[in-house]
């Protein structure tokens, strides 16, 4: 049984051909609450700059959370900064240069300078911090910074542990005070109280940079703990690494972006929202603002200005029948599936990391 819903979950089925069909995204409508989580200051541009300046357009409330403020970029770093040698302090430096950067794009983007929230969990160590470190495990030591708590004093998380209970308790106070979750609007041709679902847009868990990874699964099992306390939003994907995707690199604004081969035929349910030229130029504009980033990358940063983004979740999958697992380490009540979040190519066992007191459905549409 574990077997079967573990491959239903996780393995994604080789491309048999791809149309570029895609179905569109669902209509925004004025005033949703729209949540964008970027694990580092950039990925918000990249996975979700038109989708950012549609739902603004559109009288939408926009948020933009950063997992981290991008401090592991070593080999960018020392270009920008000249220097083959960077200290633990200079890399806090580069951390908060990230932070502005990000000020800056979201300002070309049209997203208030209030709505953005900057968490600082220690770029390249999340997703180890999901694993290992939790309750009465030591907190996270940065490889490059050698901090083991929010060393920036702006961020919302501004001292806080690298330990997954901080993590998750920092998502879910967003979560509750932000309420991304479906409102009540009155609608009086029809006579009825009408659902307007809003989103959240959050890292791919099949990318394959860790704390695109870790931050998917954050997302997911904060919104799990908070079940019955806000009402269920919408939860889009989208996908920045994997591979030499997408190629090809360099600035093509009249291409087509599709899914990477591998996953065009997958379980995970693409979507599509094709950008006006308008939107383009601003997404390009907003790239331009992470001058640290474009001394290594900057060919690859703009192969995402194309004429469209995507996002792709997961089906419904049933989990009732699962039982419990005694014995294993601490998690959240509610990380009962986490191996369904955990696209890892390792061979992990459920028993690894499931605890469970109950059954649920997990979806992410």
């Amino acid at each position: 049984m574990v077997k079967e819903i573990f491959f239903i979950g996780l393995i994604f089925i080789g491309s048999m051909g791809f149309s570029a069909n895609l179905p569109e995204i669902k209509p925004f409508q004025k005033q949703e609450v729209i949540l964008v989580l970027a694990p580092h200051p950039d990925d918000e541009t990249v996975g979700c700059g038109g989708i950012i300046q549609k739902a603004l357009a559109e009288g939408c409330a926009v948020y933009v959370v950063f997992f981290t403020n991008g401090d592991h970029n070593e080999v960018a770093f020392k270009l920008y900064e000249k220097k083959l040698v960077l200290n633990p302090k200079d890399y806090i430096k580069m951390g908060e240069l990230r932070r502005k950067e990000a000020i800056a794009a979201a300002e070309v983007l049209g997203v208030p300078r209030e709505n953005l929230i900057f968490l600082g969990y220690p770029d390249y160590g999340t997703l180890k911090i999901w694993e290992q470190h939790w309750r009465n495990a030591p907190p996270y030591r940065n490889f490059l910074t050698r901090a083991t708590n929010v060393p920036y004093p702006e961020n919302y998380s501004y001292r806080a542990e690298y330990k997954g209970e901080c993590i998750l308790n920092d998502l879910k106070s967003i979560f509750l005070k932000l309420q991304p979750s479906r409102i009540f609007v009155y609608d009086l041709k029809s006579i009825f109280l009408k659902l307007r679902p809003s989103r959240i847009f959050v890292s791919h868990p099949a990318d394959t940079n860790v704390d695109h990874r870790a931050l998917y699964n954050f997302t997911v099992v904060a919104l799990m703990d908070l079940e019955g306390k806000i009402p269920t939003p919408l939860v889009y994907p989208y996908l920045v690494h994997f591979g030499r995707w997408p190629y090809p690199y360099h600035y093509h604004p009249d291409l087509m972006l599709t899914p990477p081969g591998r996953l065009a035929n997958s379980e995970i349910l693409w979507e599509n929202y094709n950008l006006t030229d308008g939107q383009g130029q601003k997404k390009l504009a907003a790239l331009g603002c992470y001058k640290s980033q474009e001394v290594d990358r900057g060919y690859w940063l703009v192969s995402f200005v194309k004429r469209n983004e995507i996002f792709g979740g997961y089906r419904v999958i049933n989990l009732t029948g699962i039982q419990p697992v005694e014995g294993g380490p601490f998690f959240p009540d509610l990380l009962r599936v986490t191996f369904l979040l955990r696209y890892c190519r390792k061979k992990a066992r459920l028993t690894d990391f499931l605890s469970a007191r109950k059954t649920t459905n997990f979806f992410c549409r």
